[in-house]
């Protein structure tokens, strides 16, 4: 959701108390600022886009005086989105056969994930990603994954950004 809880607290020291606030994107020039009354607790609207974006509060005191605190917030609503493929193997009617029973899984994001802060589970014979065990996802690292026993298993990568969102992705 764009609409964030902006927690505000501060005190002047010298007793006039905070008395009014200005909240704004970006950049706020304290002086030129259309205040309100002080609110510890204040919802705002984020701008569009699932990016990094400033938030500026600027507080005024009863004598007059301004202080102003910025914060950075990060927007990510979208899950991960990526696909895996396990290098040496051989796709035939649907199915990915592998010869050997280590095998190497591959994963890719979609443009907007950013690599490092991303994870990756894996889960062999089962797709809940609340299963797998979670690693960093490095760029194009393949994970070394055993797979115990002969016959069909099937896998699922789970993807997990910065904010939480899992995306798994199968493959039978």
């Amino acid at each position: 959701s764009r609409s964030v809880n902006l927690l505000i607290t501060g005190a002047d020291g010298l007793g006039s108390g905070i008395r009014t606030m200005a909240v704004g994107n970006g950049n706020l020039d304290c002086e030129n600022a259309s205040y309100q009354p002080y609110l510890e607790s204040y919802r705002w609207l984020l701008p569009v886009g699932e990016i990094e974006h400033q938030v500026t509060v600027c507080v005024k005191d009863g004598a007059g005086r301004t202080g102003q605190a910025s914060a950075s917030i990060t927007l990510d609503s979208l899950p991960p989105q990526g696909e895996f493929s396990m290098p040496g193997s051989l796709e035939r009617d649907g199915q990915i056969y592998v010869s050997t029973s280590t095998i190497s899984v591959v994963t890719t994001l979609s443009v907007g994930e950013v690599p490092g802060e991303n994870r990756v589970g894996i889960v062999i014979d089962g797709d809940e990603c609340s299963q797998a065990a979670y690693g960093a996802l490095g760029a194009l690292e393949p994970i070394q994954v055993e797979l115990n026993g002969d016959g069909a298993h099937w896998i699922t990568v789970c993807l997990q950004d910065r904010a939480g969102h899992v995306t798994p992705i199968s493959q039978r």
